[in-house]
């Protein structure tokens, strides 16, 4: 498995990104930022309706969608759609910030969520990954993206992980950790989720499990999320097959201890 790292890739070529923004001022900014990245800005849409037809006529390669827009369809429902008829990253842009909204977000496999006010560094950061990972994920084998489809939609908090480095992180994780960025823990080490006095706990039970390929269950530690709230958990841990190797798959509940 290659095991590349997200932040440090590089787009090497221009490409073309739709902003969906009905906002004219912040729609300007986001253009200079693109302009100063290198990239083309190939239209600006105002509603959900106005960005699937803009996705249909311009076939942009990256869309920002504005997550609150005028209208009677969110830009959360928009991403749907576009999904439905396209294979286009999208990253949302809002200043909601409500648990319910991040979940109904990461639920429609976006690649970013930036909170207003957005700076150019962010957006820069949230671009490369969102290019990285949509090609990583178009080089998938047919088996590799049933597991991603079945994580993804788990209604469990689940993380991938091989040689202790996370690899895949679905919504309901995202959630649990209170991460707001995929960037933020895609290809850095498990343990940054962990209670330092419940890191060698866990790293031993990984090394069992990749030996024994066996599911370890309902193993008690502590976590700690985005906020650097401790959090009393439950961790369940078996092997998979992804990418022609085995990985650990884990998944998190919270503890009532």
């Amino acid at each position: 498995m290659k095991n590349s790292t997200y932040t440090s890739f590089m787009v090497e070529t221009k490409k073309n990104i739709l902003v969906v923004e009905d906002d004219k001022l912040l729609a300007s900014i986001f253009k200079m930022y693109i302009q100063n990245l290198g990239h083309n800005l190939v239209g600006i849409a105002s509603s959900a309706n106005d960005s699937l037809e803009k996705c249909k006529e311009l076939t942009p390669d990256l869309v920002l969608m504005d997550i609150n827009l005028n209208g009677d369809i969110d830009g959360i429902s928009a991403t749907k759609m576009i999904h439905e008829t396209s294979d286009i990253p999208v990253v949302y842009i809002t200043g909601e910030t409500s648990e319910s909204t991040l979940e109904r977000a990461l639920g429609t496999n976006a690649y970013g969520y930036l909170v207003k006010p957005i700076t150019q560094k962010p957006l820069e950061e949230n671009i490369q990954f969102a290019f990285q990972k949509h090609n990583q994920d178009r080089n998938l084998s047919l088996s590799d993206k049933r597991i991603i489809t079945m994580v993804s939609k788990s209604t469990k908090a689940i993380i991938l992980v091989n040689n202790e480095i996370v690899r895949i992180i679905n919504p309901v994780a995202m959630n649990f950790f209170k991460i707001r960025h995929y960037h933020q823990i895609i290809d850095h080490p498990l343990i940054t989720l962990i209670e330092e006095n419940s890191r060698e706990k866990i790293l031993k039970t990984m090394i069992e499990e990749k030996d024994e390929l066996k599911k370890h269950e309902n193993i008690q530690i502590n976590c700690i999320d985005f906020n650097q709230k401790i959090v009393p958990s439950l961790i369940s841990l078996n092997s998979i097959n992804f990418e022609n190797q085995f990985v650990i798959q884990i998944v998190f509940s919270k503890s009532d201890l």
